[in-house]
């Protein structure tokens, strides 16, 4: 069975291993299953007329308008339906870290799969008190062998003073136990206070999650609770700075990702000069050929950290940023000014109005960047669709207004839903978020405008007699799209009688669902012609099984080193708690003449701005979430184009150094290849499936996912590369594979 094209080699591992969920006879929907569970379900929610629910299913299902990847897991499921659940419904979140709750609600949000930005300034923090808790000592028992515990977190205090602690077995026992621990360093006030953690309760590993789904894996959960603690009780008798914040946040996120094998997208916003600033410089140094990380740094790869500029920094501050991100990929630049001008578009004298003062000291803060940087908010969540442009190619424009219609649809449709928490609440009935994403633009102008079109992107942009012409068609298109977008929103929010989004369009990076098109990322160029793509998964999940059995190569992921700090390469190690499925890709536009024998890794940074700005500039109301590469002779370069757009349209951007530039992280989710060489992994994963007959992966999968199945590891072979002759041997010896390429991360 396939339901996805050719093309996209990456769609069915991505599909099944993050959209697809489990049915009651425990095999996995198909993806026209998930159309009908999530377009019906946002019909409902959105009050959707026949027509426009026909729209929206319509483009949905061949995958050219797409709800946001939470929706994806989550919509149309019972889960859902509960209050308390539905910012699981959205990807991201920004919060302002002013008091000791937002710990506790980050930590949730992050259980429910919701990436978790926080606003961590001197202004935001300063409001939270002193650190007035004596800690003594903490005792944490060991974790439960039930399948199901008690789902509430109960707390008690002795005469003496210590603090008994049974964490439930739940997220909100989770994030109970997580509170209350916090709680205690800034409520007590006298007398030494000692802990006793007990995790009896909490289920054993490999249990199943009801409502949303996975399985249990509370590994890391004793070892959160240590840090928290020992953090807080290194800060007794004073106020916790950005970096003892963004560590809190961090060493919660580590308990999330082990538990269930989700991400934990961050995004951490410091002022500059505080502790936050260039903290993750040192987190990996390579000795005699091995990557070593620090233990203590180690959380901070839980997020991203930006700083966040008042006013235009100068040019040597600017300078010294890109230095420091091209070394370390830390300490990113955030103009905030840029930012409340597009956060409050309905009113640009918000300042001087006649609004209220919650209103205005809303609007104030609404530069809170969720963790992917494409919407700048304040206590809200990112509400997104997509359209994929990869997919409309040659469509027509009344097919382009339709697609973008639909994607308008879905996200008008969550503006019926609030929330539970207070801040969230008043912030969303103040900022109402909607943001209408594109993805594939760089394979909608390649194919649309051509050669000449790549050939000024690798030229720098440099001015031309075919520059003008160019910049304009650009414009067209992009503006095109914005007006689309932004008549569907207006009828719609006129039609049903509600408050109107003050900005409608956004860019986001796009890193799994454009896996399910194999569309270039958001606006970004793709990282070459031909790459591998690395995709996550936890050890021996059935997916990953099922892509072993389809002859791709699997390493082990990077969360978890030697204790030398050195890489794992034996996937059946038993310390090896994920894995990486390396999948040989190459664009839609590879083989066309012109374009295909372009080196698009080497396209200069002026090509990779100027194409981020137009769009920031004429697409995006929101703001664009970039990843800029560049090399050290571009620094210079970078920081000027930078400095000069701050008041001129930028935001914020991410920045990488070029891989081939300088090495940074080990086994990173792409590395760009030769055409050779994919041709020669691809054939080899073909020739694979031809001796095997393993060509239908739905069917490998369910094989896997089969109840009474037991899965033995060593019955697999890791490696698409395997020949015909090789499948007789001994497959154990197979499995054992060379380690990935050390390069810089995507």
């Amino acid at each position: 069975m396939t339901e996805f094209s050719p093309n996209a080699p990456t769609a069915n591992p991505t599909f099944y291993r993050t959209y697809s969920r489990r049915k009651e006879d425990g095999t996995r929907e198909t993806w026209n299953e998930v159309v009908d569970r999530v377009s019906n379900w946002i019909a409902r929610v959105g009050k959707l007329s026949d027509s426009e629910q026909k729209l929206v299913r319509k483009y949905f299902k061949e995958q050219k308008s797409f709800a946001s990847g939470r929706d994806l897991w989550v919509g149309g499921t019972e889960w859902i339906e509960k209050p308390e659940n539905w910012p699981g419904a959205y990807n991201c979140n920004s919060t302002e870290i002013s008091d000791p709750r937002a710990f506790g609600l980050l930590m949730g949000l992050a259980m429910m799969g919701v990436g978790t930005g926080a606003v961590l300034t001197e202004d935001a923090i300063s409001q939270l008190p002193i650190v007035g808790a004596k800690f003594g000592s903490i005792e944490i028992s060991p974790l439960g062998i039930l399948d199901e515990g008690q789902p509430n977190t109960s707390v008690t205090r002795s005469e003496s003073g210590d603090v008994y602690i049974v964490v439930g077995d739940s997220r909100n026992g989770w994030v109970d136990a997580y509170q209350r621990l916090i709680d205690t360093a800034f409520s007590v006030t006298e007398g030494e206070v000692n802990f006793i953690i007990d995790l009896s309760q909490v289920r054993k590993s490999g249990s199943k999650l009801k409502g949303f789904g996975g399985t249990a894996n509370p590994i890391a959960l004793p070892e959160t609770f240590k840090k928290v603690f020992n953090l807080l009780k290194s800060a007794y008798g004073r106020k916790l700075d950005s970096l003892e914040c963004c560590l809190l946040i961090d060493y919660a996120a580590e308990a999330v990702v082990a538990g269930n094998v989700r991400r934990s997208a961050g995004m951490r916003q410091g002022s500059p000069g505080s502790a936050l600033e260039n903290c993750k410089q040192g987190l990996w140094t390579e000795v005699e050929g091995k990557w070593i990380l620090d233990p203590v740094k180690g959380p901070l790869r839980m997020a991203n950290h930006t700083i966040v500029y008042d006013e235009i920094p100068s040019y040597e501050t600017v300078l010294k940023s890109v230095e420091q991100q091209y070394y370390s990929g830390e300490g990113a630049i955030m103009y905030k000014p840029e930012a409340i001008k597009r956060s409050n578009a309905d009113n640009p004298n918000w300042v001087s109005g006649n609004e209220p003062e919650d209103v205005k000291f809303d609007r104030s803060r609404r530069f809170g960047l969720n963790p992917c940087g494409e919407l700048a908010i304040h206590n809200n969540f990112c509400n997104l669709s997509e359209v994929h442009l990869t997919m409309l190619l040659d469509a027509t424009d009344r097919e382009l207004e339709e697609a973008f219609t639909a994607a308008a649809l879905i996200v008008c449709s969550h503006l019926h839903r609030n929330f539970v928490e207070e801040r969230y609440k008043r912030s969303r009935d103040l900022d109402p978020v909607v943001a209408v994403c594109i993805t594939g633009l760089f394979d909608f102008f390649a194919h649309r405008l051509g050669a000449d079109w790549v050939a000024w992107m690798m030229s720098g942009r440099r001015d031309c007699y075919l520059s003008r012409a160019l910049v304009i068609r650009e414009r067209g298109y992009l503006s095109m799209f914005r007006y689309y977008v932004n008549k569907a929103v207006t009828d719609y929010c006129t039609k049903h009688g509600i408050r109107r989004p003050n900005r409608t369009t956004a860019v986001q990076p796009s890193g799994t669902k454009s896996l399910l098109t194999n569309s270039c990322p958001g606006w970004h160029p793709p990282k070459g012609q031909y790459f591998i793509r690395r995709i996550t998964f936890g050890r021996e999940d059935p997916v990953a099984m099922a892509c072993i059995d389809y002859g791709y190569k699997v390493v082990p992921n990077t969360n978890t080193t030697k204790p030398d700090g050195s890489l794992y390469d034996d996937i059946w190690d038993p310390n090896v708690e994920e894995w990486l499925v390396e999948i040989p890709v190459k664009t839609h536009f590879a083989d066309v003449s012109g374009i295909g024998q372009v080196d698009l890794s080497k396209m200069p940074i002026e090509g990779q701005f100027g194409l981020m700005m137009q769009v920031q500039n004429y697409y995006a109301e929101h703001n664009v979430s970039a990843t800029l590469e560049f090399t050290q002779e571009e620094i210079p370069t970078l920081a000027k184009l930078i400095h000069d757009s701050m008041g001129n349209g930028y935001v914020s951007a991410a920045l990488l150094a070029r891989p081939e530039s300088h090495h940074t992280f080990p086994r990173m989710p792409f590395e760009v290849i030769s055409k050779e060489e994919y041709e020669t992994l691809n054939h080899a994963a073909e020739k694979y499936r031809e001796a095997t007959g393993n060509h239908d992966f739905h069917a490998l999968l369910q094989k896997y996912d089969s109840a009474d199945l037991e899965i033995v590891p060593e019955n697999a072979c890791t490696s698409g590369v395997c020949e015909y002759s090789a499948l007789m041997e001994e497959r154990r010896d197979i499995a054992k594979v060379a380690p990935g390429d050390m390069f810089s991360p995507a």
